[in-house]
């Protein structure tokens, strides 16, 4: 499997696009770490005017039925966030993905573009001051609203944390942009993807007390079961 959309990186050049991904200066911002036999490691890099985010993988692979021997983990990331952006979903841009053997491993990259003027919800909310109850509101709602289209589709995330869930202020409402697709998978049904992610995000959530964590499940409940 291999993405391409590099017409705006005049410094990429097509042919050699692996290499140039794979060679870029790094800039850790996920430090490469052993995992799953392998390693996988995220750098940030800025070509011309773009933002882009560099994830690095040496033998990272996801093993199932349908795969005995092993599969890149960043080959099944960008199938999980094209079928995300399928759903409507805001999601890092694909720039490149690809994955070749180099002396019996696996090596792969997965490129993603920087979510302009988005902010983890952990983020935001440390550094934001609501105009108003009806503002913390709508971002609640916004929030709400992104994970019940995911879950209603019976898509599952599997790292549902606040650190993965961006946002960004448009208007007098707010956007929603989930990242760190690794691990999503499909679940044969929608309580299944549900139960699952939102026990995970009310574990570790620190941003909303008790009163905003019920807005939240009361708007993801209407959300979850309003298919229209």
């Amino acid at each position: 499997m291999s993405y391409a959309n590099a017409d705006n990186l005049a410094t990429v050049k097509r042919p050699e696009m692996f290499e140039q991904f794979w060679n870029l200066a790094e800039s850790w911002v996920e430090e490469p770490n052993a995992r799953r036999r392998g390693g996988s490691g995220v750098t940030r890099a800025t070509l011309g005017q773009d933002v882009l985010y560099v994830k690095k993988q040496v033998n990272h692979l996801h093993y199932s039925v349908p795969y005995p021997m092993g599969r890149p983990t960043a080959l099944r990331e960008a199938e999980a966030i094209a079928a995300a952006r399928a759903l409507g979903i805001n999601v890092p841009e694909i720039i490149y993905c690809n994955s070749r053997r180099v002396n019996g491993e696996h090596h792969t990259v997965l490129v993603t573009r920087a979510l302009d003027g988005y902010l983890s919800l952990d983020d935001f909310a440390a550094q934001t001051q609501y105009q108003d109850e009806l503002d913390h509101y709508q971002l609640i709602r916004a929030v709400a609203s992104t994970l019940a289209t995911l879950h209603r589709n019976r898509w599952q995330h599997g790292a549902l944390y606040t650190k993965h869930i961006f946002v960004r202020k448009q208007g007098r409402g707010y956007k929603v942009a989930l990242i760190d697709l690794e691990k999503m998978r499909r679940r044969l049904t929608f309580q299944q993807a549900s139960l699952h992610d939102i026990d995970q995000f009310s574990r570790h959530q620190a941003c909303w007390d008790r009163v905003h964590w019920q807005q939240f499940l009361d708007e993801y409940q209407k959300a979850l079961l309003n298919a229209g």
